[in-house]
């Protein structure tokens, strides 16, 4: 940051005053809404104002102010208007750098709210539009008590890392009051592309008057006023006491009201069980009435062929009978002739030698027998009767089922009619049971509402005691924080990664730590920060042991200049936790991240980010120590935080969404572990840039797991991608761009694609192997890869050659 500020601030000058600006000593623009207790309408109205100033003083004649920040927008009580006093960098000569940089006070006070393009480029660059970042941090911290980047102590180069690259919070990700438009409105004056920002001052004014006219803040109380001493504490003492007894009243009664919806809902689910039984016996009923009645047509039907056959018979009987009496009318007139004729004794006969005598004779005999013919029509009399007896039986059968039918239609009407009450029942119930969640839903979120009051409280009161002594201790605290950029950049500068510090640097550290104890006795929190400091670079050199003393006197004294709640006592137990890691005493590890996270949620609550970053902490020992189920319990425990928090595509809940599919992966959950890369991958393509590096970051996890897999053909695909963008956002032969590589090498051995795995293999390697900050554990997958590739192809003894490489 130094050398680029410097490049364009070739002439360090002393900040210079504009003609115009006021002199001043009232409160800063933050200390006066706190301090007057101001609700959020108030604070905007003042913001605007501020704005409105800053509009009429620079942006209205073309010129800029570059170093807007609290310190130099001050309130005047008795009008209640912003007053601007704080210097700003000439616009022709540039900025005082130097004269910025070694006031610590300033230095602490203006990069928050420095625009990433001054941070990047310089402060002699930028437009209005710089100045309306720092405004909006300015009123992002009246309204949240925080900025968006909250970079606390920080060093040069973390202001370099954090500010141009992180994502800012959201105004209603802190607080839910101002979500919507106003969140809108903030998110974008603060966004790291400047073209998204406001014109200028007036321009923002103007955006912010319009939200408040649209009514973004309905229903925002004022802040209550704060009374002091013992009193405030008793006050605030007995306000969290009503809380906490409203808010157990209203959970009795939530659950009160929820056990009565089930069982209404139990009961209707019964009814309504009952009516379709019943619905289900009548269909029966009714299925049956209907084969009786087809089987009793069925048999009226034959009846009725049987009616038809008997007139039949019945007709051919009678006319055989006539046609027998009239032969014998005609025998006996036949015989009466032949008598008169001269021939007795052939009466009723014809002679045999009369034309067609004898074959009358014979087919008269043959058809017409008198006892033959009384049997046949007795017998036709006697399946009469069968018949109509038959008859009437099935008219009797069929008026039965046809009574049974209506018995039964009527049985279920009156289950239809059963059952489309119980279903009325069933919707009212089912009103009424979403009525009582919804209630439910609303008392749930005034319980929380509740709970974070109560804990806004709890951490008021414990500021209540000895406010002068912790205030005292913070302010020391914020000024030696410019002393760990110093101290790191005059003993370690020029120590890397790979290349392992000597006897001057080990002999350096043991001599600083010696001469540490007892050097600050009036400024102990001196001592603790550089012993941080000094623990980190025994770290950064593989010797736990060594920085294990000096961590631990730092949350000693912290502990006891601080309290034990305070939040710098739980950043040196962070750091503690990372000691025991290095030194591989994973128990104690898990035992102090433990202590913490019940640290973090005793004074912070259960619902704040630094209790989700603390459960991703214990997670990652867990998972070290092998204890994969708790650490993934923990892990989506703090998901479940974080998406309350900053929202399914966060880049912080995808970071922990990331770490928890890798260990499904471990546990062999395969598909599980999948859906959360895919989903991840999707939500930030969709979301960051095609070059953000943590979008990168989940192409190789997805192409690494797939690969691991033997879906070599998708893996390739996405390392193909990867190599792509990483060569487009990094610089020629990094070492990024040569381990996405050797992935792609990788997937082209195992699909038997030499010709184009080979000189990718080889060529990642060389990259690897020169260039200094490159993992060793990059370098040795590389190795492995190029002796598989080798080995697929059969050259054994190039094979053997690279894996002799291996350690």
């Amino acid at each position: 940051m130094r050398r680029r500020m410097d490049e364009h601030s070739p002439d360090p000058a002393e900040p210079t005053v504009p003609e115009d600006a006021e002199r001043f000593d009232g409160p800063d623009i933050v200390e006066y809404a706190q301090s007057q207790r101001l609700g959020p309408p108030a604070r905007l109205e003042l913001l605007i104002a501020t704005c409105d100033l800053v509009e009429e003083r620079f942006h209205a004649g073309g010129e800029t102010h570059r170093l807007l920040r609290p310190g130099a927008v001050h309130v005047d009580a008795e009008e209640a208007r912003p007053v601007l006093t704080g210097e700003r960098p000439d616009a022709e000569s540039g900025p005082a750098v130097e004269q910025l940089l070694s006031d610590v006070s300033r230095l602490t006070d203006t990069v928050p709210y420095l625009a990433p393009e001054l941070i990047d480029g310089g402060l002699g660059s930028g437009d209005a539009r710089g100045d309306v970042y720092a405004l909006a941090v300015i009123g992002f911290e009246m309204l949240t008590g925080r900025t968006p980047r909250a970079l606390g102590p920080v060093t040069i180069d973390d202001v370099t890392r954090i500010v141009p690259e992180e994502t800012a919070a959201r105004l209603g990700a802190i607080d839910r009051r101002f979500r919507g438009l106003l969140d809108s409105i903030f998110d974008a004056a603060i966004d790291r592309d400047p073209a998204r920002r406001p014109a200028s001052a007036g321009a923002f004014a103007r955006e912010l008057r319009e939200a408040l006219e649209r009514g973004a803040l309905p229903g925002v109380r004022g802040a209550r006023p704060q009374p002091g001493g013992w009193g405030r504490r008793a006050i605030l003492l007995g306000a969290s006491a009503v809380v906490l007894v409203v808010a157990t009243a209203v959970m009795f009664w939530s659950v009160a009201q929820v056990r009565q919806a089930r069982y209404d809902t139990q009961r209707a689910r019964t009814a309504r069980a009952e009516a379709d039984a019943e619905r289900d016996r009548a269909r029966s009923g009714a299925e049956q009435a209907e084969r009786k009645t087809a089987a009793a047509q069925a048999a009226r039907a034959a009846a009725d062929r049987d009616r038809v056959a008997e007139r039949q018979r019945r007709a051919l009987a009678e006319a055989a009978r006539t046609a027998a009496e009239s032969m014998r009318d005609v025998a006996f007139v036949s015989g009466t002739v032949w008598g008169l004729t001269g021939a007795p004794g052939e009466t009723g006969t014809l002679p045999p030698s009369a034309p067609g005598g004898g074959a009358f004779r014979a087919n008269a005999g043959a058809a017409i027998v008198p006892g033959e013919l009384e049997t046949l029509v007795e017998a036709e009399r006697e399946r009469r009767a069968e018949l109509e007896e038959r008859l009437q039986v099935t008219e009797r059968t069929t008026e039965e089922a046809r009574a049974e039918v209506r018995s039964l239609r009527d049985r279920a009407a009156r289950a239809e009619h059963r059952a489309a009450q119980a279903q009325t029942d069933l919707r009212a119930q089912r009103r009424e049971t979403e009525a009582a969640a919804e209630a439910m839903r609303r008392e749930r979120a005034r319980v929380e509402e509740l709970s974070r009051e109560l804990n806004v409280l709890r951490r008021e009161v414990a500021a209540v005691e000895d406010p002068r002594s912790r205030a005292a201790a913070e302010s020391r605290a914020a000024v030696v924080a410019a002393l760990d950029e110093f101290l790191v950049a005059g003993l370690l500068r020029g120590a890397t990664a790979r290349a392992p510090y000597g006897r001057t640097t080990r002999t350096s550290l043991d001599e600083a730590a010696g001469q540490l104890v007892g050097a600050f006795p009036r400024d102990p929190l001196v001592e603790a920060i550089i012993a941080l400091r000094l623990a980190r670079s025994y770290l950064r050199i593989g010797l736990p042991d060594a920085a294990r003393p000096l961590v631990q006197r730092a949350v000693a004294v912290r502990r006891e200049v601080l309290g034990a709640s305070h939040a710098d006592v739980g950043a040196a137990m962070d750091v503690l936790v990372d000691v025991d890691v290095e030194a591989g005493v994973l128990a104690k590890a898990e035992a102090t991240a433990r202590e913490l996270l019940d640290l973090r949620r005793r004074t912070l609550g259960d619902e704040h980010h630094d209790v989700a970053t603390s459960m991703e902490r214990l997670a990652e020992v867990q998972r070290a120590r092998g204890a994969l189920e708790r650490a993934g319990r923990m892990l989506e425990e703090a998901i479940s935080l974080r998406r309350q928090f900053d929202g399914d595509e966060h880049p912080a809940t995808l970071d922990v969404v990331e770490t928890l599919a890798a260990l499904w992966a471990e546990q062999g959950r395969y598909d599980e572990a999948e859906q959360l890369y895919v989903m991840t991958l999707d939500i930030r393509r969709r979301v960051h840039d095609a070059e953000d590096p943590r979008l990168r970051d989940t192409l190789a996890q997805l192409a690494g797991f797939l690969l691991s897999r033997g879906r070599y053909e998708e893996a390739g695909d996405l390392y193909a991608e990867l190599v792509a963008t990483q060569q487009r956002a990094m610089p020629p032969r990094h070492w990024r761009i040569a381990d996405a590589m050797s992935g792609l090498g990788a997937a082209f051995a195992y699909q038997d694609r030499f010709d184009e795995a080979e000189p990718l293999l080889l060529e990642a390697f060389a990259i690897l192997w020169e260039t200094d900050d490159a993992p060793e554990s990059s370098r040795r997958v590389a190795i492995e890869r190029a002796a598989v590739l080798y080995a697929r192809m059969g050259d054994g003894a190039q094979a053997a050659r690279w894996s002799a490489l291996l350690p």
